[in-house]
């Protein structure tokens, strides 16, 4: 399957955005070319997973999550990938984070990303 078949643009106009404004298929798009990757990357030698995260936009993980503070999913998953499954290195990296913006203007960015 190639990356022409995953690409679902020619059928957002039967898609209305929702109340937030985003178009549902878009997300399934990005899951769909996020796989692929994966399987791409998987075929010529490379380790590789996808993880999708529920919920989560791609600026979600990258943008406000880290900003947010606390725990950060993603992170953790990184850190137990390079370290491999060990509870005290998890434990040492994976620290809560400092609350950097006001959850307000998390909730603000997330609503007008296009992704």
């Amino acid at each position: 399957m190639g990356i022409d078949a995953l690409d679902c643009s020619h059928l957002n106009h039967k898609f209305p955005a929702i109340s937030n404004g985003r178009n549902p298929l878009m997300s399934l798009g990005y899951k769909l070319y996020s796989k692929s990757f994966a399987d791409t990357l998987k075929a010529v030698g490379v380790t590789a997973e996808c993880v999708l995260y529920e919920g989560k936009t791609l600026t979600d993980l990258f943008l406000q999550d880290p900003m947010r503070g606390g725990i950060d999913d993603m992170l953790d998953d990184l850190i137990t990938m390079i370290h491999g499954d060990n509870s005290e290195t998890i434990r040492a990296n994976s620290t809560p984070r400092k609350r950097l913006v006001p959850e307000f203007m998390l909730k603000m960015a997330r609503s007008v990303s296009p992704f």
